[in-house]
């Protein structure tokens, strides 16, 4: 008797219909963003921008006294070290340069700034592939005062994908003090074959990305997370590095950090932040990560770089 294999297609056809129209569903919903403002990628009207190669209230350029321990001091050519840089100072100013508040603490100064980007992400269930998408090679960054949150906080939103909301989009909420540069809240959202799924995370405590002043071989450790998710993070700056700009040299320490997550979303992310004190901010970055979460295996390799200040 001729055996028949309608049913397992038919089943699959009927799941994928329904997968289409949850799709469908998902793109149709806003994403909330509930932290930081729902203004995604939206600076404030009114809101004073900088003209690229302009600066204000620049912070003055100088260096602590002395060297770091154990580290020589170096010409501005060599990349393999650097004198000890106080928080907000540095040998090298390239606009814009970051503020001080009146309580002495230095952060960013709010606007666009141009990307440079290359790299690609990967979603799969079991071993189908459902996206294998390589990113746009240019995108911004906008750096705006976060709603809600402290007044040294600040709203970093990346839209990977200009003009399609929730392709992937990602905010960080970055809360500057005099001693520390820390993580608060992160979303990504991310739309794979129609359908779009958020991960969200508020960080208790906050994950202390930088640690001021910035030393080369200085490391720390962090544990911590969200309600969905723990983090086991070890941080280390490695090196000074000079990065050109706008046709200026910066100088940036490389700090690296390998995660470990565990959780409703599990997996590793090796990242490296070329973290300029001029600007207060990273100027540079790659992230390689992977994970498993809903049911779906996820991987992806981007490098950005800021290529010009705020316009």
């Amino acid at each position: 008797m001729r055996k028949r294999y309608w049913a397992p297609v038919l089943v699959l056809a009927v799941g994928f219909a329904g997968f289409k129209g949850y799709g469908a569903y998902t793109r149709s919903k806003p994403v909330d963003y509930s932290r930081g403002g729902g203004d995604f990628a939206a600076l404030p009207s009114g809101t004073p921008t900088a003209t690229a190669g302009t600066t204000a209230a620049p912070v003055v350029p100088s260096v602590t006294a002395g060297p770091t321990a154990g580290v020589t001091s170096l010409p501005r050519t060599d990349t393999t070290a650097a004198p000890t840089v106080a928080p907000g100072r540095s040998t090298v100013t390239a606009a814009p340069q970051p503020t001080r508040t009146a309580a002495g603490v230095v952060v960013p100064r709010v606007g666009t700034y141009s990307l440079q980007v290359s790299g690609s992400e990967k979603v799969q269930f079991g071993p189908v592939s459902f996206c294998n998408q390589k990113l746009p090679s240019s995108t911004h960054v906008v750096v705006k005062k976060a709603a809600g949150e402290s007044p040294t906080s600040y709203d970093f939103d990346v839209p990977f994908f200009p003009g399609k909301t929730g392709q992937h989009d990602e905010r960080h909420i970055y809360r500057y003090t005099k001693t520390a540069v820390l993580l608060d809240y992160e979303i990504a959202t991310v739309t794979c074959q129609g359908v779009r799924q958020s991960s969200e995370t508020s960080f208790k405590p906050e994950q202390p990305r930088i640690e001021l002043p910035l030393r080369v071989g200085a490391s720390w450790h962090y544990k911590g997370g969200g309600s969905s998710r723990t983090e086991d993070a070890t941080f280390g700056v490695q090196r000074a590095e000079y990065l050109t700009i706008q046709g200026r040299k910066v100088l940036t320490y490389v700090v690296h950090t390998a995660t470990s997550f565990t959780g409703d979303e599990s997996g590793t992310r090796d990242q490296t932040w070329w973290y300029a004190p001029s600007w207060a901010m990273p100027v540079k970055w790659h992230e390689k990560q992977s994970g498993h979460r809903s049911g779906a295996s996820y991987s992806g390799d981007i490098t950005a770089t800021v290529v010009a200040g705020p316009q």
